[in-house]
């Protein structure tokens, strides 16, 4: 894409922004804006360097000044609220019960397993289940109703309201040839 033109000069800026460049080496080309670590101490480059050392405060500007101290950092403090232990560069390594001040824990806390835990609700029991319940059979129901048997005589159907059924001998489905068997069929009006 051409860049816009205004009609003046162009100045370029160079870098805008601040850049972490690791531990200082001496052998490195350094732009500006790049920010290195040095003896513990953190230092931005004001402007380009190569082999320039970081207390040249014409090319350095220190941000953290840890070595005012002394050089150790943290190790050096003189505040007398941070514990010895906080001021050594290796830091020790405690149990939980080696930790004065900490609650007691329940046992539940390290095992995880819910019969450690106290006060635990009461489950009810499952009611017993039905047969049919786990079998799904007809015949494991308990009260079933009376299913009445399938007419076989013409008088037994005459049980039935004379506007639902009627009876014939005749095959009266769609496309096929009346039979007269003998055999009896149901007309559902």
């Amino acid at each position: 894409m051409p860049e816009p033109t205004t009609g003046g000069a162009r100045t370029p800026l160079g870098r805008v922004s601040p850049v972490l460049s690791g531990a200082y080496d001496a052998q490195r080309e350094y732009g500006s804006l790049e920010i290195i670590l040095d003896g513990g101490d953190s230092f931005i480059s004001k402007k380009a360097s190569e082999g320039v050392p970081t207390s040249d405060a014409a090319f350095w500007q220190r941000m953290t000044d840890v070595s005012a101290s002394g050089g150790g950092g943290i190790a050096d403090e003189t505040d007398p609220t941070v514990p010895a232990w906080a001021k050594q560069p290796e830091k020790p390594s405690y149990t939980y019960g080696e930790i004065s001040g900490t609650p007691s824990l329940s046992t539940v806390a390290a095992s995880g397993d819910y019969n450690d835990l106290s006060n635990k609700p009461t489950i009810p029991t499952v009611p017993a289940l039905a047969t049919v319940a786990t079998s799904g059979s007809y015949s494991d129901l308990s009260d079933k109703p009376a299913i009445p048997a399938m007419p076989t005589q013409p008088e037994q159907v005459g049980a039935y309201p004379a506007s639902f059924v009627q009876i014939s001998t005749t095959d009266l489905t769609p496309g096929v040839s009346p039979l007269t068997t003998g055999a009896l069929y149901l007309v559902y009006e």
